[in-house]
């Protein structure tokens, strides 16, 4: 017969340290994933507030023949933006830009949200931009260097 029969009263220290190993590299890998996931779902709602304001104008253009800037009209949509504070600005009458409206983070909130751009031209042309975020300054470029190409951007365009 062999000695008398060893039982098991829990785990090892190198088991506990294995997992506490796995959980640390899966939490590594998920928090950023979903830190990005959380910006870009707020980011969205810069579209929408924005897509709300051209509803608003092109009933408000069908009524009066005109575009309107009153923060009391197109300031507010269905629902109140949390992260985006609007603002419009009518084209003057030798542009070919109708009206301007542009969703920017709300500073109080300290993150880092893109700026939506909505654009519509008098001919019904429409464009709506995510602007990228801006690159940290540098201290000097050199001269011989072309400046740098501009970053993409998320454009669509209707025409009307």
């Amino acid at each position: 017969m062999s000695g008398p029969a060893r039982q098991s009263a829990g785990f090892t220290l190198i088991e506990l340290l294995v997992v506490v190993a796995i959980i640390g590299i899966l939490s590594a890998t998920a928090i950023p994933a979903y830190q990005a996931f959380a910006t870009r779902a707020k980011e969205v709602e810069g579209e929408v507030v924005l897509r709300q304001v051209k509803t608003v104008e092109d009933e408000y253009f069908l009524d009066s023949y005109t575009y309107t800037d009153d923060p009391a009209i197109v300031g507010n949509p269905t629902t109140p933006p949390r992260y985006y504070e609007l603002s419009v600005a009518l084209g003057d009458s030798e542009s070919d830009v109708a009206y301007q409206a542009i969703a920017s983070p709300k500073p109080e909130l300290n993150e880092s949200l893109r700026t939506w751009i909505l654009t519509v031209k008098r001919d019904g042309k429409w464009d709506l931009v995510r602007a990228e975020p801006d690159a940290p300054a540098s201290a000097e470029a050199p001269p011989s260097e072309s400046p740098p190409e501009p970053p993409p951007t998320k454009t669509e365009t209707k025409t009307g």
